[in-house]
């Protein structure tokens, strides 16, 4: 990012967690921080792709609760 700010080494910790085995829940949870940080950044794409893997990663577990669901209605 070119503009990213303060948030990309946030981003970049977030991802360096996911490149390791985490639990499911934890994953989704994981991406949805990512995609918040990437909305702040400013790159909708990548937000609403880090949110895509997060529902499909907790429905994939059954994972998907009210607190999730109401992380991923807020960018």
């Amino acid at each position: 990012y070119e503009h990213g700010g303060p948030y990309v080494p946030a981003i970049a910790l977030v991802d360096r967690v996911l490149a390791r085995p985490v639990p499911p829940v934890l994953r989704a949870r994981l991406l949805v921080q990512r995609g918040n940080l990437h909305r702040f950044a400013g790159s909708d794409p990548h937000a609403e792709a880090s949110w895509t893997e997060a529902v499909a990663v907790a429905t994939e577990h059954g994972a998907v609760d009210l607190e999730l669901a109401a992380s991923l209605g807020e960018p």
